[in-house]
């Protein structure tokens, strides 16, 4: 396997502020060369043209929910790369850190395939046949734990919750409401937590400990599990997702 270049994937929207961030914060991988497959929602700013101006960005654009954009740069990236490099999903809303930096190029050392870190890295060969679900939230426990049922180890971090900045740093907080304002912004959260109950892969009970903020958002769950029940929980073993890629 070639480990000498990382292969990054992702999809943005409206992060024009970001860029500057993000893609200094790429230097922290040095020495390892890298390319970036990315897919844009048709953003409203200048997001699409900043990034077309690298040349180690492939980009095109398209309608999609968060983990579709994700399949969609997944597949733009198997098609162009043939050889079996390093690859792994960015967020374009957080940038690296040298710590993020470090601990990546520490699982690219280890790396084989049929192996996913925690801090995402996995070889092109172990994504070959491994689609990224079209979700707006719990796509990434959805995918460890369908991963991890297809035999591939998956390597879990439990330390995240102590320092959730190991692997990248959020830039902003909140960060839904660049997608949309308004009513059109309470109806992307409620389809939100349809999505997040999809793809966590719970039964009803299960997330009640996920549920800390009062009577509106226990009201939202209760409206959107029958809805997430309706179109289809993605589900892997008797536990929720998350549970069941930790192995508690």
């Amino acid at each position: 396997m070639q480990k000498n270049k990382l292969l990054l994937y992702g999809t943005t929207f409206n992060v024009e502020k970001y860029l500057p961030a993000v893609m200094q914060s790429l230097e922290f991988l040095k020495p390892l060369e890298y390319e970036l497959f990315v897919v844009d929602n048709y953003s409203k700013d200048n997001t699409y043209d900043i990034l077309k101006s690298y040349h180690f960005v492939h980009i095109i654009q398209a309608k999609c929910s968060r983990g579709k954009g994700r399949n969609l740069a997944l597949g733009m990236l198997l098609e162009i790369a043939k050889e079996n490099f390093p690859i792994k999903y960015m967020d374009f809303d957080n940038v690296f850190t040298p710590q993020s930096a470090e601990i990546i190029k520490r699982d690219i050392k280890n790396l084989k395939d049929n192996v996913i870190y925690a801090s995402g890295i996995s070889t092109r060969n172990t994504n070959e046949h491994l689609e990224w679900k079209d979700l707006n939230a719990g796509e990434d426990w959805e995918r460890w734990a369908r991963a991890k049922s297809r035999g591939i180890k998956v390597i879990p971090d439990n330390d995240i919750f102590k320092n959730p900045e190991r692997y990248s740093k959020p830039i902003e907080v909140a960060n839904e409401h660049r997608y949309a304002k308004g009513l059109s912004y309470y109806i992307r959260i409620f389809n939100y937590e349809v999505d997040n109950i999809r793809g966590r892969g719970g039964n009803k009970y299960s997330f009640l400990k996920y549920i800390k903020e009062g009577l509106a958002r226990r009201l939202m769950f209760e409206i959107a599990y029958p809805i997430a029940k309706l179109k289809g929980i993605y589900k892997y073993s008797e536990k929720d997702n998350e549970q069941y890629v930790r192995g508690y």
